[in-house]
């Protein structure tokens, strides 16, 4: 029963501190840190279904936007794979869970290079909790037709040959649409 007020209390206080640090944000141009976003996107990941999770995942985003310490490149296929493209309800969560493994991996490797495989394991890991835990989710084919290739041991070649095409930067447009999907979400 302790065990479980502890895990309250802590679920509890990183929520607020989400909150609080999303506030801040907005008022005085605080950035997160590469600290800070290991805390937050780890919390995330561990529960992506929690009542603060899209708190969490506009921090995550945030994070995306604004830090030079790493590389995460959103171009179609991402739009496509994280539901921003179809304005899927949960997008700002898939996106987080894909920018969180994506620079998780960017971290701990030391390597700043955009990491698709690992942001993809780690938005399976949320869209199938996402899909547990919410009777009305809406599947997204594309994820499906990912883990589809997965489970077939061809997505690391898709990757590969989706890494040969011309990398696409953000544009400001999209950085628009995504500053406001973190405000409204």
């Amino acid at each position: 029963m302790n065990a479980c007020r502890i895990v309250c209390a802590i679920l509890f206080l990183a929520g607020n501190l989400a909150v609080g640090q999303a506030e801040e944000s907005k008022k005085e141009g605080v950035k997160l840190t590469d600290k800070n976003f290991r805390q937050i996107s780890t919390t995330f990941l561990n529960d992506p279904a929690n009542k603060f999770a899209p708190n969490w995942s506009r921090l995550i985003v945030l994070f995306v936007l604004e830090s030079k310490s790493v590389e995460v490149l959103l171009g179609k296929d991402e739009w496509t794979w994280t539901g921003l493209e179809g304005e899927h309800p949960h997008a700002t969560l898939l996106l987080a869970g894909y920018a969180s493994g994506n620079i998780l991996s960017q971290m701990n490797s030391g390597v700043k290079r955009n990491d698709r495989y690992s942001g993809l394991l780690t938005l399976f890991r949320v869209y199938r909790t996402l899909r547990e835990t919410d009777m009305e989710f809406k599947q997204i084919e594309a994820i499906d037709k990912l883990l589809k290739m997965h489970k077939e041991n061809k997505l690391l070649a898709h990757l590969q040959e989706l890494d040969t095409k011309k990398p696409e930067k953000l544009s400001p447009a999209d950085e628009a649409i995504l500053r406001n999907l973190i405000r409204i979400r």
